[in-house]
């Protein structure tokens, strides 16, 4: 489809010859060789982490990632607009079409709770007219004649779906569009691999997801977004937005770099391990051959792991592995083994203690439990010992979780009292809450404040996660005490890209290592 150039700031990551340039293919380099859905979960590794913006400060942001060649707002729902950039339209009322313009969830955010960080990814958020933003409301995307809406000039479209395998209301974009925004979706259902099984319940994201990590997406849109994105490929639209959105959020969309990748995670070619360094377009037959240090290119073949790994408890040192799994009764509670507090919707783990409550740390969180795919130092590893009848968790030796005042989730230097005591209640649905004896307050998760605290009520769950001895991996490492660390000259992430870190894990001459 013919799309008008956008005007944007010189970046960094000009995609003006190819989309896989040699920085491109080192920020992708831990995806290599992967396939089907492995290669979907490393993805996902790569992209879930970004800047978060608030949701203020996506008016400006469009200047950078929806700005037409012309100044106007780039507007994928209508083709009669021509708003002003943060001009009198921004955020206006409306009452028709043409009155004022928007930020539109593409991927509607009453499917995930109005959670973020989705809420303000920028990914997925277009400057679009407020009226047909309105009508599309939370409705999935789909094909239809527009029996209930249809745009100026048919550009989009609302009614019955036509498309095979659902009978709903859909909202059909205009074709020019149609792959930027199955791209976008398949950019959702990587990011978040995470979170997506929590969101099916949702109106809307019944028909669109499938609540599971892989594939993510229902069948029959699945099977309509694949072929959107072979019948509008790639455009220059997308691959300068792409950039655009990276120098804000530090993240990219791996199906705009690598057109047709899609075919490789979900298509035809699932049992076809992609070659990220001489990448074929499946649609083209194209193949890429920017010059890349090949030593960066998925260097998994061996762990070494630095201090070697012993026992974590032997020092009153709690370790991280590399698997959690739920607690599900007081089976599962054994004095000296190591636990995690959790909350699955937002796959967010405690993380460092920041006085009166806890912050928190991204990882894979689902129904299989926590995993992680480095050690990140911000995670609070709990040792659980026997209080009296109920349960202390020791963060390091003699510090305990406590309760002080008011919401307050502390570390107490006290081994005995009521201040540490806790305990592990089973609920009905499976699940369990972790209640102060004392006051009956409960750990939680604050996701519009977002961390770790106590609450009487209100706020989300927190759950306790223990550690996962059959799973082998990258084991478990001493924390926090301190070692030797290696010269890290010539280290690079495990994004390909050149660092000084001095813990976790990196690439070292094509092999990873762990620095502790």
């Amino acid at each position: 489809m013919k799309k008008t150039l956008l005007s944007f700031l010189c970046l960094a990551l000009s995609t003006a010859v190819l989309a896989q340039t040699a920085a491109v293919k080192q920020y992708y380099s831990a995806a290599n060789k992967e396939k089907g859905a492995q290669l979907k979960t490393a993805l996902y590794k790569i992209i879930n982490k970004h800047t978060q913006r608030s949701y203020k400060q996506l008016w400006s942001d469009f200047s950078s990632t929806d700005r037409r060649a012309d100044g106007k707002v780039w507007d994928m729902y209508s083709n009669k607009t021509n708003y002003e950039m943060q001009g009198s339209a921004q955020g206006a009322q409306y009452s028709k079409e043409g009155d004022a313009y928007n930020r539109e969830h593409s991927f509607p955010k009453s499917w995930f709770n109005d959670g973020y960080p989705m809420y303000t990814d920028l990914f997925h958020l277009y400057p679009v007219d407020g009226y047909i933003n309105g009508r599309r409301s939370n409705y999935p995307f789909g094909e239809t004649d527009g029996n209930i809406y249809k745009s100026s000039g048919d550009f989009s479209k609302l009614g019955a779906c036509k498309t095979p395998g659902y009978t709903g209301t859909v909202f059909e974009p205009n074709d020019e569009y149609k792959g930027d925004l199955a791209r976008t979706y398949f950019y959702m259902v990587t990011a978040y691999e995470a979170q997506i099984p929590n969101w099916k319940g949702a109106d809307g994201a019944k028909a669109t997801l499938d609540g599971k990590t892989y594939p993510g997406l229902s069948s029959w849109q699945l099977q309509m977004l694949l072929r959107w994105a072979k019948e509008d490929t790639v455009s220059t639209k997308e691959r300068e937005r792409n950039n655009a959105v990276y120098a804000i959020q530090k993240n990219r969309n791996p199906f705009i770099d690598y057109p047709g990748l899609e075919v490789y995670v979900w298509g035809d070619s699932t049992a076809v391990s992609v070659d990220l360094l001489a990448y074929t377009n499946p649609y083209s037959g194209k193949v890429d051959t920017t010059p890349i240090d090949s030593s960066l290119i998925n260097p998994k073949d061996t762990i070494t792991v630095i201090p070697t790994p012993g026992d974590s408890t032997s020092n009153g040192s709690a370790g991280l592995s590399d698997s959690y799994v739920l607690v599900t009764s007081a089976t599962d509670l054994v004095e000296g083994k190591h636990y995690i507090i959790a909350n699955p919707t937002y796959s967010r783990v405690i993380g460092s203690n920041q006085g009166s409550y806890f912050n928190y740390v991204e990882a894979m969180v689902d129904a299989n439990g926590v995993t992680f795919s480095n050690d990140p130092d911000e995670v609070t590893v709990l040792t659980l010992r026997k209080n009296g009848s109920n349960y202390a968790f020791e963060v390091s030796t003699n510090k305990y979780l406590g309760y002080g005042t008011r919401n307050s989730l502390t570390i107490d230097s006290v081994n005995t009292g009521e201040a540490i005591q806790w305990q592990v209640v089973f609920l009905a649905d499976g699940t369990h809450s972790i209640q102060h004896v004392p006051t009956s307050r409960l750990i939680r998760y604050n996701h519009s404040s977002p961390r770790f605290s106590t609450y009487l009520s209100g706020q989300l769950p927190a759950l306790l996660y223990v550690e996962n001895a059959s799973v082998t991996g990258i084991g478990t490492v001493l924390r926090p005490q301190e070692v030797e660390r290696k010269n890290a000259t010539g280290l690079y992430d495990l994004s390909g890209r050149r660092t000084n870190a001095k813990r976790g894990i990196v690439i070292r001459n094509g092999q990873k290592e762990m620095l502790k």
